[in-house]
């Protein structure tokens, strides 16, 4: 399988930043890679800081584990939605931009 293919699929399902890095894009590959860590680690961070603030708040046990999570995000569910939304954006940027940053095929006739 050829490079054209295989990096918007290894950045895509991998690791974003991946693909940038099989394409030899080191710097971009690698920025990609350090964002998209440092938003996985906030979002990780602002979860449970919301689920920590419900258990504080909270006198008798919730119904269902759903309910837990929705009074959580609504307590402190911006941070997670602007999080979510710009790590949706990195992911899909790291996959178009490994697709049309891949080498083209090398003819064979």
């Amino acid at each position: 399988m050829n490079k054209r293919f295989l990096s918007p699929i290894i950045s895509g399902l991998i690791y974003p930043g991946a693909g940038q890095l099989l394409n030899g894009h080191h710097l971009k590959g690698w920025t990609i890679i350090t964002i998209t860590s440092l938003n996985l680690v906030f979002l990780i961070f602002f979860i449970f800081k919301g689920f920590i603030t419900v258990i504080k708040n909270i006198s008798a046990p919730f119904g269902s584990m759903w309910e837990f999570i929705a009074a959580s995000l609504a307590m402190n569910g911006r941070h997670e939605l602007v999080l979510l939304i710009v790590l949706f954006a990195l992911w899909i940027y790291a996959i178009v931009d490994a697709h049309i940053g891949a080498p083209p095929e090398k003819s064979t006739v």
